[in-house]
């Protein structure tokens, strides 16, 4: 049950009780005639019942206010009920509005949510197509590759077919000058340039000293003018080589050159110590033609040893000295420089040589004597095919 209505029941009932009680005192007090105050019996017997009634309705209220917070907050905390009413009201008030504001957040947030699915929907979609088009690109893009491989393979024959047509022009060109007399600085079998490689340094080296040996070739070639100075291409190596049934099969000039130091470096396994390389001309060539080039390569041995009689040449000693000279001049550029010619290869040409004073020195010592003189040329020392011709003089003399 509320507490305003039980506490409406109790008032009820003290009421009831207190009227009832003190009706009966007055009637006590007004059977009895008693007087309070000086007042009539009559106004005692009323004023006794009224009070009875009162302190019994005091009684009860003070009963009540000791016993039950509830009667005591209605009888005396009314006033600051109303006023925590007031704030819960205010703050009830506050929160209807956060409350509506948050709803009208919410309601926005919904929208927004909407709205960014039917984005998320929208980037699926535009995902989805741009895979199948990625996908369309990555076969398109196989297929250019396998387009763009047989392409190059064409192109490489194409290449290597260009050579063949080139090499063999070069020929025909040749050959075609040849017929009228061309003037040509470099001829077919030229020897271009001529330089020793130790083969004993690996092949790495080997390579390199092929590389250089060519490089001091293209220069000397560059200075006659040969070939063109700015492109570079002044010597070269690839070669095209015609197989049986007219099939042409092509050499690059890297190619070339790893073929010959391999060709160097089993030298080596050989027991080969040092080997000439000699670049021979394999085309002619004229002001601004580039020249084909190919190697050739000689073993770096000993071609005179020590003491060995190299030719000889008899004098008389009773012509004029200066006859004697020339003749002596004679046999030393003509037979010895034969020999030289024959058996080594220095570079540059240089085979060696005797001086004038050596010369005449000779002379001198032939025209001491009376009879005829065998002037001997003997190797001074070991001379190897790489090397140059160093000589000295003995004379015999016929009895």
């Amino acid at each position: 049950m509320p507490f305003g209505i039980g506490f409406i029941f109790l008032l009820m009932l003290v009421g009831g009780v207190a009227a009832y009680w003190g009706d009966r005192v007055g009637m006590i007090v007004g059977k009895k005639r008693l007087s309070f105050l000086g007042l009539r019996p009559k106004y005692t017997s009323q004023v006794v019942a009224v009070g009875t009634g009162v302190l019994i309705v005091l009684f009860t209220l003070t009963t009540l206010l000791i016993v039950s917070n509830s009667v005591r907050t209605a009888l005396f905390g009314m006033e600051e009920l109303q006023a925590s009413v007031e704030t819960l009201s205010a703050e009830v008030a506050e929160f209807e509005l956060k409350r509506a504001e948050l709803e009208a957040s919410n309601q926005e947030l919904q929208r927004t949510n909407q709205a960014l699915e039917a984005e998320r929907s929208r980037l699926e979609g535009e995902r989805a197509e741009l895979q199948r088009e990625l996908s369309s690109l990555r076969e398109q893009l196989s297929s250019t590759r396998d387009q763009l491989g047989q392409a190059r393979e064409e192109l490489q024959a194409l290449q290597q077919n260009l050579e063949v047509i080139r090499f063999l022009g070069e020929q025909f060109f040749n050959v075609a000058a040849n017929l009228f007399d061309a003037h040509f600085i470099v001829h077919k079998g030229d020897v271009l340039h001529t330089f020793l490689v130790d083969v004993t340094q690996g092949r790495e080296k080997t390579v390199q000293a092929l590389r250089e040996g060519l490089a001091e070739g293209e220069r000397r070639l560059a200075e006659l003018g040969v070939g063109d100075a700015e492109t570079g291409d002044i010597l070269r190596l690839d070669r095209v080589i015609e197989l049986v049934e007219g099939q042409m099969i092509t050499f690059s000039a890297e190619e070339v050159l790893q073929g010959a130091a391999q060709s160097l470096v089993d030298g080596a396994e050989q027991g080969y110590e040092s080997v000439i390389v000699q670049v021979i001309a394999s085309t002619n060539a004229r002001a601004g033609d580039p020249v084909y080039g190919s190697f050739l390569f000689v073993v770096n041995q000993l071609a005179f040893a020590e003491g060995e009689v190299l030719g000889e040449a008899t004098f008389d000693p009773r012509l004029p000295r200066s006859q004697l000279y020339e003749q002596l001049w004679t046999f030393l550029e003509v037979e010895i420089g034969g020999v030289a010619r024959a058996n080594l290869l220095p570079p540059g040409g240089d085979y060696g040589g005797v001086s004038v004073a050596e010369a005449y020195e000779v002379v001198d010592q032939i025209a001491r004597h009376n009879t005829l003189v065998t002037v001997q040329a003997i190797a001074a020392r070991d001379v190897w095919v790489y090397d140059s011709l160093d000589v000295r003089f003995e004379l015999v003399v016929q009895q």
